[in-house]
Protein backbone atom coordinates (compact mmCIF):
# COMPACT_ATOMS: atom_id res chain seq x y z
CA UNK A 1 0.00 0.00 0.00
CA UNK A 2 1.41 3.25 -1.20
CA UNK A 3 2.36 5.44 1.61
CA UNK A 4 0.13 8.70 2.20
CA UNK A 5 1.80 12.17 2.24
CA UNK A 6 1.33 13.96 5.73
CA UNK A 7 -0.19 17.44 6.45
CA UNK A 8 0.77 19.71 9.24
CA UNK A 9 -2.57 20.79 10.78
CA UNK A 10 -1.24 23.80 12.81
CA UNK A 11 -3.29 26.27 15.35
CA UNK A 12 -6.34 24.50 16.15
CA UNK A 13 -6.85 24.18 19.51
CA UNK A 14 -10.76 23.25 19.83
CA UNK A 15 -10.06 19.10 20.23
CA UNK A 16 -13.11 18.97 18.40
CA UNK A 17 -12.00 20.81 15.53
CA UNK A 18 -8.74 19.61 15.12
CA UNK A 19 -10.17 15.58 15.66
CA UNK A 20 -12.75 16.61 13.05
CA UNK A 21 -10.32 17.97 10.15
CA UNK A 22 -7.36 15.09 10.92
CA UNK A 23 -10.09 12.31 10.27
CA UNK A 24 -11.10 14.33 6.95
CA UNK A 25 -8.00 14.85 5.60
CA UNK A 26 -8.00 10.75 6.30
CA UNK A 27 -10.99 10.28 4.78
CA UNK A 28 -9.34 12.18 1.52
CA UNK A 29 -6.02 10.32 1.23
CA UNK A 30 -3.85 12.27 3.64
CA UNK A 31 -2.58 11.44 6.83
CA UNK A 32 -2.09 14.31 9.38
CA UNK A 33 0.24 15.57 11.54
CA UNK A 34 -1.27 17.67 14.56
CA UNK A 35 1.02 20.46 16.21
CA UNK A 36 -0.28 22.56 19.16
CA UNK A 37 1.21 25.70 17.59
CA UNK A 38 3.99 27.12 14.96
CA UNK A 39 6.46 26.56 17.53
CA UNK A 40 5.53 22.64 17.60
CA UNK A 41 5.16 22.86 13.66
CA UNK A 42 8.85 24.04 13.52
CA UNK A 43 9.76 20.91 15.65
CA UNK A 44 7.93 18.64 13.25
CA UNK A 45 8.89 19.63 9.87
CA UNK A 46 12.84 19.21 11.48
CA UNK A 47 12.03 15.76 12.04
CA UNK A 48 10.02 14.49 9.25
CA UNK A 49 10.82 15.11 5.80
CA UNK A 50 7.94 14.28 3.97
CA UNK A 51 5.34 16.97 5.06
CA UNK A 52 4.67 19.24 1.86
CA UNK A 53 1.63 20.82 3.51
CA UNK A 54 0.43 22.88 6.01
CA UNK A 55 -3.06 23.83 7.07
CA UNK A 56 -3.04 26.78 9.19
CA UNK A 57 -5.78 27.96 10.72
CA UNK A 58 -6.95 31.13 9.91
CA UNK A 59 -7.99 31.99 13.51
CA UNK A 60 -4.69 32.22 14.96
CA UNK A 61 -4.15 35.88 16.53
CA UNK A 62 -1.20 36.66 14.18
CA UNK A 63 -1.69 34.75 10.46
CA UNK A 64 1.21 36.47 8.97
CA UNK A 65 3.64 35.58 11.74
CA UNK A 66 2.63 32.05 11.80
CA UNK A 67 3.15 32.08 7.86
CA UNK A 68 6.44 33.48 8.68
CA UNK A 69 7.67 30.92 11.24
CA UNK A 70 6.67 27.99 9.30
CA UNK A 71 8.29 29.12 6.49
CA UNK A 72 11.42 30.01 7.81
CA UNK A 73 11.45 26.83 9.49
CA UNK A 74 10.63 25.36 5.76
CA UNK A 75 13.12 27.48 3.94
CA UNK A 76 14.91 24.86 1.91
CA UNK A 77 11.81 22.62 1.32
CA UNK A 78 8.63 22.66 -1.01
CA UNK A 79 6.43 23.39 2.25
CA UNK A 80 2.95 25.05 0.89
CA UNK A 81 1.00 26.99 3.77
CA UNK A 82 -2.73 26.66 3.27
CA UNK A 83 -4.73 28.95 5.37
CA UNK A 84 -7.59 27.17 6.79
CA UNK A 85 -11.06 28.26 8.78
CA UNK A 86 -12.77 31.64 8.86
CA UNK A 87 -11.69 33.68 5.86
CA UNK A 88 -9.55 36.58 6.43
CA UNK A 89 -10.22 40.54 5.78
CA UNK A 90 -8.22 41.23 2.20
CA UNK A 91 -5.83 43.23 4.42
CA UNK A 92 -4.77 39.99 6.44
CA UNK A 93 -5.01 37.90 3.62
CA UNK A 94 -2.88 39.82 1.53
CA UNK A 95 0.11 39.94 4.56
CA UNK A 96 -0.52 36.31 4.92
CA UNK A 97 0.25 35.73 1.31
CA UNK A 98 3.06 38.09 1.40
CA UNK A 99 4.71 36.12 4.57
CA UNK A 100 4.65 33.03 2.50
CA UNK A 101 0.72 31.16 2.43
CA UNK A 102 -0.26 30.48 -1.12
CA UNK A 103 -3.86 28.87 -0.85
CA UNK A 104 -6.78 29.03 1.38
CA UNK A 105 -9.43 27.07 2.13
CA UNK A 106 -12.56 28.98 3.71
CA UNK A 107 -15.14 27.15 5.61
CA UNK A 108 -17.59 25.50 4.75
CA UNK A 109 -16.01 23.62 2.50
CA UNK A 110 -16.59 19.59 0.90
CA UNK A 111 -13.95 17.35 0.85
CA UNK A 112 -13.88 17.28 -2.60
CA UNK A 113 -11.94 20.69 -2.27
CA UNK A 114 -10.12 19.54 0.72
CA UNK A 115 -8.66 16.90 -1.84
CA UNK A 116 -8.14 19.25 -4.43
CA UNK A 117 -6.50 21.23 -2.46
CA UNK A 118 -4.05 19.04 -0.55
CA UNK A 119 -3.33 17.45 -3.83
CA UNK A 120 -2.47 20.70 -5.88
CA UNK A 121 -0.40 22.00 -2.27
CA UNK A 122 1.73 19.13 -2.13
CA UNK A 123 2.37 18.43 -6.05
CA UNK A 124 6.10 18.71 -6.23
CA UNK A 125 7.55 19.22 -9.98
CA UNK A 126 11.03 19.14 -8.43
CA UNK A 127 10.77 15.67 -7.45
CA UNK A 128 10.27 14.70 -10.98
CA UNK A 129 6.60 14.14 -10.37
CA UNK A 130 4.02 14.25 -13.54
CA UNK A 131 0.55 15.60 -12.74
CA UNK A 132 -2.37 14.18 -14.67
CA UNK A 133 -4.75 16.38 -15.84
CA UNK A 134 -6.25 19.15 -13.50
CA UNK A 135 -9.35 18.34 -11.84
CA UNK A 136 -11.05 20.71 -9.81
CA UNK A 137 -14.39 20.60 -7.70
CA UNK A 138 -17.25 22.25 -9.16
CA UNK A 139 -21.22 23.31 -7.91
CA UNK A 140 -22.30 22.71 -12.00
CA UNK A 141 -25.31 21.05 -12.95
CA UNK A 142 -25.66 18.88 -15.82
CA UNK A 143 -27.69 16.45 -17.88
CA UNK A 144 -27.12 13.26 -19.19
CA UNK A 145 -28.16 12.11 -22.82
CA UNK A 146 -28.36 8.69 -23.78
CA UNK A 147 -31.09 6.08 -25.12
CA UNK A 148 -32.60 5.87 -21.77
CA UNK A 149 -33.78 9.38 -21.99
CA UNK A 150 -32.64 12.65 -20.09
CA UNK A 151 -31.71 12.45 -16.13
CA UNK A 152 -29.74 14.86 -14.11
CA UNK A 153 -26.32 15.10 -12.15
CA UNK A 154 -23.94 17.17 -10.20
CA UNK A 155 -20.26 17.75 -11.39
CA UNK A 156 -18.77 16.78 -8.71
CA UNK A 157 -14.91 17.59 -10.63
CA UNK A 158 -14.38 18.58 -14.10
CA UNK A 159 -11.02 18.51 -16.53
CA UNK A 160 -10.14 19.81 -19.63
CA UNK A 161 -10.74 15.62 -20.83
CA UNK A 162 -13.48 14.36 -18.80
CA UNK A 163 -15.99 14.63 -15.33
CA UNK A 164 -16.77 13.12 -12.60
CA UNK A 165 -21.01 13.13 -12.23
CA UNK A 166 -22.70 12.24 -9.26
CA UNK A 167 -26.01 10.81 -10.15
CA UNK A 168 -28.13 8.15 -8.06
CA UNK A 169 -28.35 5.80 -11.65
CA UNK A 170 -25.10 5.93 -13.50
CA UNK A 171 -24.67 4.16 -16.84
CA UNK A 172 -22.51 1.25 -17.15
CA UNK A 173 -18.74 1.03 -17.90
CA UNK A 174 -17.83 1.12 -21.95
CA UNK A 175 -21.57 3.63 -22.71
CA UNK A 176 -21.75 6.68 -24.59
CA UNK A 177 -23.77 9.39 -23.36
CA UNK A 178 -24.08 13.73 -24.26
CA UNK A 179 -23.08 15.89 -21.40
CA UNK A 180 -25.08 19.02 -21.05
CA UNK A 181 -23.02 20.93 -18.51
CA UNK A 182 -24.99 23.83 -17.00
CA UNK A 183 -22.32 26.90 -17.45
CA UNK A 184 -22.29 29.91 -15.96
CA UNK A 185 -22.48 31.61 -19.12
CA UNK A 186 -24.54 28.94 -21.13
CA UNK A 187 -25.01 25.02 -21.81
CA UNK A 188 -22.51 23.08 -23.52
CA UNK A 189 -22.72 19.95 -24.53
CA UNK A 190 -19.74 17.27 -25.18
CA UNK A 191 -19.43 13.48 -26.46
CA UNK A 192 -18.50 10.99 -23.73
CA UNK A 193 -17.45 7.60 -22.73
CA UNK A 194 -18.39 6.07 -18.96
CA UNK A 195 -15.20 4.88 -17.85
CA UNK A 196 -15.78 4.29 -14.33
CA UNK A 197 -18.64 3.35 -11.95
CA UNK A 198 -19.32 4.38 -8.19
CA UNK A 199 -22.64 2.30 -7.29
CA UNK A 200 -23.98 1.36 -3.67
CA UNK A 201 -23.27 -2.09 -2.39
CA UNK A 202 -19.93 -3.37 -1.56
CA UNK A 203 -17.49 -1.87 -4.62
CA UNK A 204 -18.78 1.51 -3.44
CA UNK A 205 -15.85 3.79 -3.09
CA UNK A 206 -16.73 5.64 0.45
CA UNK A 207 -14.71 8.62 -0.40
CA UNK A 208 -16.38 9.43 -3.62
CA UNK A 209 -20.11 10.13 -3.98
CA UNK A 210 -22.26 7.79 -6.33
CA UNK A 211 -22.19 8.55 -9.71
CA UNK A 212 -20.06 8.27 -12.83
CA UNK A 213 -16.70 9.41 -14.54
CA UNK A 214 -17.04 9.84 -18.32
CA UNK A 215 -13.97 10.78 -20.57
CA UNK A 216 -14.85 13.79 -23.32
CA UNK A 217 -14.99 12.60 -26.51
CA UNK A 218 -13.74 15.06 -29.30
CA UNK A 219 -14.51 18.43 -27.69
CA UNK A 220 -15.15 21.51 -29.97
CA UNK A 221 -12.89 24.17 -29.78
CA UNK A 222 -15.33 26.76 -27.93
CA UNK A 223 -16.55 24.22 -25.52
CA UNK A 224 -12.97 23.12 -24.76
CA UNK A 225 -12.24 26.93 -24.11
CA UNK A 226 -15.88 27.21 -21.93
CA UNK A 227 -14.07 24.28 -19.84
CA UNK A 228 -10.62 25.88 -19.54
CA UNK A 229 -12.12 29.26 -18.49
CA UNK A 230 -14.60 27.57 -15.87
CA UNK A 231 -11.12 25.68 -14.33
CA UNK A 232 -9.59 28.30 -14.20
CA UNK A 233 -12.30 30.78 -11.95
CA UNK A 234 -12.01 27.74 -9.60
CA UNK A 235 -9.12 27.26 -9.18
CA UNK A 236 -8.32 31.05 -8.24
CA UNK A 237 -11.10 30.56 -5.61
CA UNK A 238 -8.01 28.76 -3.79
CA UNK A 239 -5.29 30.71 -4.41
CA UNK A 240 -4.54 33.66 -1.91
Amino acid sequence: MAKRAQALVVGFDDEKTKVGLCDRLWSVGFRAAPARNPGHAVDLLGREETIRVALLNSDVRDPAAAVRELREAASESSLCIVLVGSKLVSSSAAAAKEAGASMALWEPFHDSELRFVLNQAAFDETRGEVRDQLRVPTQLAAFIHSGAGRKPAGVYNLSIRGAYLETPRPNGAGATVQVELLMPEGSISVHAEVVTTNVPGNLRKANRPVGMGVRFLDVGHDEEEAIAKHIEMRINLYRL
